[in-house]
């Protein structure tokens, strides 16, 4: 009895912490993003100096 409440305990145990490690990879909310590859972002001409406006007053601390 009391080896098979140690093997569900780990049993749980492991379930739950697979399952907590999946919040880590993911973007955390709405409004977060991630660029991985400053390659793969392209911006109109039109458009450069306002984003690059935005990127700094949004990222730049």
């Amino acid at each position: 009895m009391k080896q098979r409440l140690l093997t569900l305990g780990a049993l749980l145990f492991f379930c739950f912490s697979l399952f907590g490690q999946s919040s880590e990879f993911d973007a955390g909310g709405y409004d977060a993003m991630r660029i991985e590859n400053e390659i793969k972002l392209t911006v109109p001409n039109e458009i450069v100096d306002s984003v690059w406006q935005y990127l700094q007053d949004r990222y730049n601390n």
